[in-house]
């Protein structure tokens, strides 16, 4: 039988481990890269840097999206909100993003023109990366995140 108890030069080896392993920086940083950290979002008080810093990059990258669309797309589309939550749907089927009956609640709920078409230039940027998939998730499944991001 192995012994478990925590002895004080298993200690001294965690203390020294600590740096290696970043553990006092999980406290102030949840996102380590991976993502998943965004799909336990609370409110945006409680994002971390790192997190700002990827939505940042999110932000730009759908503008960068959503301005192309407006200036080749403007008489072809018709940017009323039951037309684009039908593009948003659409986007969604197309990308393959699912979502809960939850965000699909508050989206067909939603009156907020901006933040729609936030959400439809989100829903086309093409990036497989599993981070990014979490991301795109989490801003979707959370009505706060997208209204602060849009």
């Amino acid at each position: 039988m192995q012994d478990r108890a925590w002895t004080p030069s298993k200690l001294g080896i965690l203390q020294k481990l600590k740096p290696i392993l970043a553990l006092e920086d999980r406290g102030k940083d949840v996102e380590l890269g991976d993502g998943t950290s965004f799909l336990f979002f609370e409110s945006p008080e409680t994002l971390s840097e790192r997190q700002q810093s990827v939505f940042k990059f999110l932000v730009f990258q759908a503008s960068r999206i959503g301005s192309m669309a407006a200036e080749e797309l403007p008489q072809i589309v018709e940017w009323s909100l039951p037309k684009l939550k039908d593009l948003l749907i659409f986007a969604c089927e197309q990308q393959g993003i699912q979502l809960t009956e939850d965000a699909w609640a508050w989206i067909d709920a939603e009156e907020d023109h901006e933040l729609l078409r936030f959400l439809l230039s989100c829903s086309g940027i093409k990036n497989n990366e599993q981070s990014f998939w979490k991301l795109r998730k989490a801003l979707f499944e959370n009505r706060a995140l997208g209204l602060m991001l849009s």
